[in-house]
């Protein structure tokens, strides 16, 4: 039981992980138009890493 429930832990995490780009994207969409990136610049570096993470 130990075994399949460590092989079940990363099919989750995997899964976590591939449907939180996919909830950011919008998000991360909305967030530049309502506050100016040049603002923030960990914004834009943030959005250049989810954009390169995302191309991979």
């Amino acid at each position: 039981m130990l075994a399949h429930a460590r092989f079940y832990i990363p099919q989750h995490v995997a899964a976590s992980m591939s449907k939180q780009p996919s909830k950011a994207e919008p998000i991360r969409k909305v967030t530049p138009g309502s506050s100016p990136p040049a603002t923030s610049p960990a914004n834009a570096a943030t959005n250049a890493a989810r954009r390169a993470h995302q191309q991979d």
